[in-house]
Order: C-alpha cells, then structure tokens, then sequence
C-alpha cells in the first residue's frame, strides 16, 4: 500500500513539473543592417557638360563595390566524408611443465600440466556524412579591404507556422567573381562562415515525448 502512494505521489508531481515546461525562446537577429556612409553633399551644376557632382564613370558598371551595396549568394554546398577503420590481433599462449611429464606417465596428470590459450580480436568500424545546401540569400558589403576584396555579411530569418528558419553567411568576395547581376556562387567566397538553423515548431513537439510519458517508459516505473 506504501508503495502504490509513492508511486501516485511521483506521478503527480511530474505532471506539476511538465506543466512548468515552456517552449525555448526563439532566436532573435543580432546582425544589424550596415548603413551607407553618408554622401557628400553634391556640388552645383555650373552649366558645363562635365559635372563634378557625378562620380559615375563611363567604364564602369552598378556591380557591388562599396559600403552598403548588396550582393546576392548563390548557395550551391555540397560536402561529403567516409572512414572506415579495422583492426584485428591474436594470441596465443603454451604452457608446459616437463617435470610432471618426467614424475608421471598418468595422461590426466600430463593433461593439467600442458595448458594452451589463444585470443583473437576482430573490430570493424565506418562513418558517412553528407550535406547539401542550396537557395539565394542576399548580403551586404561591410567593409573594402585595401586590395578591393570585399568583406560581406548577411542573413535571412523565415518565420512558417511557428517553425523557426535562419540562415547567415559572411566572408570576403572579389569584385571580378561577381556577375553584371550582383550575384555570386558561394563557393567563390573566401573565408566564408554558412550556418542554418531550423527549428520545427510545432512538428519537432509533435515528435518529443513529453515528461509524463517519459517517467512511465522508464525503469523508475515499477509496472
């Protein structure tokens, strides 16, 4: 009887414990927007064909190459690895006591004073892992480097029924890989720092076993 109240009493107060559960805090964006340096404030036209004021060249295109431009990524990640790994070793041991061959002629004697043991060990092991990433996220040029590379950053957060999904990239670009469309292949970024993280809300809940149903499949239930 003692029993059945202690395991009633557990019971209920893990169902006061589960109640207190709360669903972890979304992750909020820590990357804010890199704005422009301001502009100069432009000169007045004086009339004449050439204007000061513009610093638009005529050999030159609108591709990204300043503060605060945006250049879209194109994501195209694919990496895989494998190991296999395999050992094996024997041994093997004789022992023999001649004095007790020469003492005796009782074959059980002479058994017990020969002894032969042997040890064998086999192991096998293999891993395999493969990923692919692949879409378009758009990022902006934080800082030019003295050479003209560019140091961009970005990310791209998508909020789906409550599923969390975010994706940032960073690294350093070379103005020659970027096309007359501002965009670039993401294996043509230098330095380059992907991360995606997804978080399945509702469909990664449905999927846990709560609290409750995880003391009842364990060993401390005694049914």
């Amino acid at each position: 009887m003692n029993k059945m109240i202690t395991v009633v009493s557990v019971a209920l107060m893990v169902v006061q414990l589960s109640g207190c559960v709360t669903n972890p805090e979304r992750h909020r964006a820590t990357w804010e927007p890199v704005v422009p340096p301001a502009q100069p404030k432009k000169i007045a036209t004086n009339g004449s064909i050439y204007q000061a004021s513009r610093e638009d060249s005529f050999f030159t295109n609108d591709q990204a190459r300043r503060v605060g431009d945006i250049i879209t990524v194109k994501l195209s990640e694919s990496m895989s690895a494998s190991k296999t790994a395999s050992s094996s070793a024997t041994k093997e041991d004789i022992n023999a006591i001649p004095a007790v061959a020469m003492i005796t002629s009782n074959p059980l004697l002479q058994g017990m004073a020969n002894g032969t043991s042997t040890k064998e060990f086999s192991g096998d092991g293999s891993a395999a892992q493969s990923n692919s990433l692949t879409g378009d996220i758009t990022v902006t040029v934080i800082e030019v480097y003295p050479n003209g590379n560019l140091r961009v950053r970005g990310e791209k957060q998508v909020t789906i029924n409550q599923g969390d999904e975010l994706i940032r990239v960073s690294g350093v670009v070379r103005v020659a890989d970027i096309t007359s469309e501002n965009t670039v292949l993401s294996t043509q970024v230098a330095d380059a720092q992907i991360v995606y993280v997804g978080n399945g809300g509702m469909i990664a809940n449905a999927n846990t076993q709560g609290i409750l149903g995880q003391f009842f499949m364990s060993a401390l239930w005694p049914f």
